[in-house]
């Protein structure tokens, strides 16, 4: 059975979660056992990655500047600036990405993704009156 490539990455995100939730409890035992769990759908991910055939861009998101911060974002660890990581979803919501993408690419959820969005917005409202 085939499992497709954003499932294994919302999993991926929901372990990553959870090994995290068990650091910050202080189960240290929970962790590393979420930590091996992690690693093996890491795995899958690489796997399905390298197997699946690259989609062609166009657009705003062909441009390489943008690409330039896709792959900049995409390679931070996981644990960057939340002002930094916010001005990155800013930029590729502006640059036409949709929350999805967006989530998918910083490790955020979509509803996360839409807040700093929405919050990016209101700021920006406020600067120009």
């Amino acid at each position: 059975m085939k499992i497709s490539s954003n499932m294994l990455n919302d999993t991926l995100n929901l372990v990553s979660l959870a090994r995290e939730i068990a650091l910050a409890k202080g189960n240290q035992a929970s962790a590393e056992k979420f930590g091996a769990v992690e690693k093996g759908i890491r795995q899958a991910v690489t796997e399905t990655k390298k197997s699946a055939p690259e989609k062609p861009v166009s657009g705003v998101l062909a441009q390489d500047d943008f690409q330039t911060l896709l792959s900049v974002s995409s390679n931070r660890p996981q644990r960057s600036d939340p002002g930094e990581r916010n001005q990155i979803v800013a930029a590729m919501s502006a640059g036409g990405m949709s929350a999805v993408d967006i989530a998918r690419h910083v490790g955020m959820t979509v509803n996360e993704v839409k807040v700093v969005i929405a919050v990016n917005n209101q700021t920006q409202l406020k600067t120009e009156i």
